[in-house]
């Protein structure tokens, strides 16, 4: 029971130590590029509106304007005060999700300290897919919990989550990588998914 406690606390406290230093650097983040392009600044208060009104909102722009980083630098200042807990970009084509990445790379190399998570669907994630989901015969389901805990630590050193990493860790701890991209969304702030 004890040593249960202890790893809990120590999880705890880690996470706790990553959003002071996350809020920290998201307040004092600054835009990540040299200029702000023709209808950001409108674009990014409108954002920060519909957060702040936890509304939702639509916005029809042509390519090239910059609208990842207008939907997520503002998003990130929101995170950092509060008024959400995390953020989902949603996306219908692989080049937008690669576009909210690289987004935040950017915004990570301006100085931001925030936990992000490319989601996948399971069949693209399965190592096993002859046995696909058979949980008395998938090495990376049986036992699934009693690794659970090594791969989540693991996953927490990492700035962002993607494909890659998954399976790699996956691979460590013998998990699941969907089940434990699920697992570790609970501990991320941007949540880019389809």
């Amino acid at each position: 029971y004890e040593r249960t406690c202890r790893a809990y606390l120590q999880w705890a406290a880690n996470v706790l130590y990553y959003r002071q230093a996350r809020d920290r650097s998201a307040i004092e983040v600054k835009f990540p590029y040299q200029s702000v392009r023709p209808g950001q600044k409108a674009f990014m208060r409108q954002v920060l509106a519909a957060v702040q009104q936890t509304s939702a909102m639509l916005i029809q722009a042509p390519t090239g304007i910059g609208k990842t980083m207008s939907a997520l630098f503002p998003a990130v200042k929101a995170i950092a005060h509060h008024r959400t807990d995390n953020v989902f970009y949603l996306t219908a084509k692989a080049s937008t999700r690669v576009a909210a990445e690289n987004a935040m790379n950017d915004l990570r190399k301006a100085g931001l300290v925030m936990k992000s998570i490319t989601l996948y669907a399971k069949e693209s994630l399965c190592p096993v897919p002859e046995i696909y989901c058979d949980t008395r015969q998938c090495p990376y389901a049986t036992g699934y919990f009693e690794h659970l805990h090594e791969a989540l630590s693991h996953l927490m050193s990492l700035p962002a989550v993607n494909r890659d990493a998954l399976l790699a860790c996956a691979e460590r701890f013998k998990v699941c990588p969907f089940e434990l991209s699920l697992d570790f969304s609970l501990y991320c702030d941007l949540i880019i998914c389809d």
